[in-house]
């Protein structure tokens, strides 16, 4: 039995829920990160989760972001953090740890090497998980243990699931339904069964969704995209337990939508205002976003700032000045 499994059985067998605080490998300092787990067991945690530092964790929320920024500022890697529990075990040999993170770095460093300590678990989307047999095939694969989610049931090849399909999963048909905005096409599944809904990335509990122009599209109007989405998920029930890509499940869709809406109508009523004299998408940038922002992003910023200005554009309210100097610039209509 696994120490994960382990925990929560005594758990259960206890009738008690666990208590699994979150720390970013590396923050403030490696050399305080073991001390920490420790620290953390001692008060009674019964699970670690130990996040690994990745470069692009904007949608993970600030606080998330710039943990990972000042581990990666001091040296911190996937390697590192293996590094880590491998102190941490030398002390504690009970305590689950789990590593919160992304495939990339797993992949780039190869499941063997990347389960050598044989006491991490991790979650990750694997497509080595298909050739071995699908989920938790790859559990054993150097001690890496894991959820490993294949994306078909015969090795190496992929379906597209497309509006109206429906797929069988855990023995309940999931209905497919596709919307845009976030993506070019994003894929949600409900199962009317189990009353739940896969929200990926377009309905998030805390955060809001990425809605940007990017360059493949650079005239495109994904905000409007996005808002005409939100009614897709309308008809569902307001009870449905909604599993969002980042965050924890939530119950409440119809609030969250509602949420969403009033959100982009208040940022669009802001863009409007400060459109009194033409203004590029990089001036109204701190208009929309009060906060100090990093190179990252401010790249996401823009892109959102533009999806606005484009959808104003488009119903009648901004209008488009090209300047000599190449740069457009918008102004209220």
């Amino acid at each position: 039995m696994s120490r994960i499994a382990a925990r929560f059985a005594a758990l259960a067998t206890a009738k008690r829920k666990a208590l699994i605080p979150y720390i970013t490998a590396g923050d403030p300092d490696p050399s305080l990160t073991t001390r920490l787990m420790h620290a953390l067991t001692e008060s009674g945690a019964d699970v670690l989760e130990l996040g690994v530092p990745f470069s692009d964790p904007m949608a993970d929320g600030p606080v998330n972001q710039r943990s990972s920024e000042r581990a990666l500022a001091k040296g911190m890697s996937l390697a590192g953090v293996l590094d880590l529990v491998r102190e941490f075990r030398s002390a504690d040999g009970k305590t689950p740890v789990v590593l919160m993170g992304y495939a990339n770095p797993i992949e780039a460093m190869g499941i063997e090497k990347a389960g050598a300590p044989g006491s991490v678990a991790a979650l990750a989307m694997l497509t080595d998980a298909v050739k071995k047999g699908g989920v938790m095939a790859s559990s054993a694969v150097g001690g890496l243990s894991g959820a490993f989610i294949p994306v078909s049931e015969d090795a190496g090849m992929i379906r597209a699931v497309r509006e109206g399909d429906v797929v069988t999963i855990g023995g309940r048909a999931w209905h497919a339904f596709t919307v845009m905005g976030h993506a070019p096409e994003h894929a949600c599944l409900f199962s009317p069964e189990a009353n739940v809904l896969i929200s990926g990335d377009q309905v998030l509990p805390k955060i809001t969704t990425n809605v940007s122009v990017w360059p493949d599209q650079p005239h495109g109007n994904p905000l409007k995209l996005y808002l005409d989405s939100l009614g897709r998920f309308r008809p569902l029930p307001e009870s449905t337990l909604v599993l969002p890509s980042h965050g924890l499940p939530f119950r409440g869709l119809h609030r969250r939508l509602d949420y969403l809406q009033h959100h982009h109508d208040e940022r669009l009523s802001e863009t409007i205002d400060a459109l009194a004299e033409p203004r590029t998408a990089h001036d109204l940038v701190p208009v929309l976003f009060r906060r100090q922002l990093d190179a990252h992003q401010l790249g996401f910023a823009i892109g959102e700032t533009v999806a606005h200005l484009h959808f104003l554009e488009a119903r009648g309210q901004a209008e488009r000045l090209a300047g000599r100097d190449g740069v457009h610039r918008f102004r209220k209509a």
